[in-house]
């Protein structure tokens, strides 16, 4: 919501594909507008949380993994239906 994702909650790999792909995922998560829910769906086959995400104009599905450290691994959007 801020445009700020906190690194420190990254893995390395994670924060750095973040920093390049920030102003893709702003311009995209900005058509889709506020979210106005959360709903976890699962976990997936690899692992992950899944949670499909409400917003003012769609919805966006997106999957969250964390590392042996508690830190964010994995963290990818893709759009919802």
């Amino acid at each position: 919501i801020s445009g700020k994702p906190n690194y420190d909650e990254m893995g390395s790999g994670l924060a750095e594909a973040t920093r390049r792909q920030l102003p893709n995922l702003q311009l995209g998560l900005a058509e889709v507008g506020a979210i106005q829910s959360v709903r976890f769906l699962g976990v997936g086959p690899q692992g992950e949380d899944v949670y499909t995400v409400r917003h003012d104009n769609g919805a966006s599905h997106w999957r969250i993994a964390l590392d042996s450290k508690g830190k964010i691994s994995t963290a990818w959007v893709t759009p919802g239906p």
